[in-house]
């Protein structure tokens, strides 16, 4: 797969990235057929490795999308090394698994301990987008 340009930021990534929502939680999904149960470390393995072998190296994932940066924390280091891929996270949001409910704190501050936190669950010392 061909990489470009991601707008004016410099980086360079596949134009194709791959969401991880569905690597991170059930409850909650707005989707035709929403999974019951979470893939398993092969299974997400098996995704990530073909993802990889297609040219994609864009990662896209948040807080709000469970266990999903933990994850990939794990898992991404077995597929490729970990400056193979273009990680994009979110922050503001997250997830309550319990109540089916999401919050938002927009703040600088929250803003701030979103990343810390995402930086240490993906086992990383910056993302590419935030």
């Amino acid at each position: 797969m061909n990489t470009r340009a991601l707008g004016n930021t410099g980086i360079i990534t596949a134009p194709i990235g791959l969401g991880t929502v569905k690597l991170g939680r059930v409850a909650g999904l707005k989707f035709a057929r929403v999974p019951t149960v979470l893939p398993s470390d092969d299974e997400a393995l098996v995704l990530l490795g073909a993802a990889r072998d297609l040219g994609v190296t864009l990662i896209d994932t948040s807080p709000a999308y469970g266990v999903s940066e933990a994850r990939l924390g794990e898992l991404l280091g077995r597929v490729a090394r970990a400056n193979q891929w273009t990680l994009c996270t979110k922050a503001g949001e997250t997830f309550d698994e319990v109540s089916g409910k999401s919050s938002h704190d927009f703040s600088a501050g929250a803003i701030r301990a979103s990343i810390e936190r995402s930086l240490v669950r993906l086992r990383v010392k910056r993302v590419d987008i935030a």
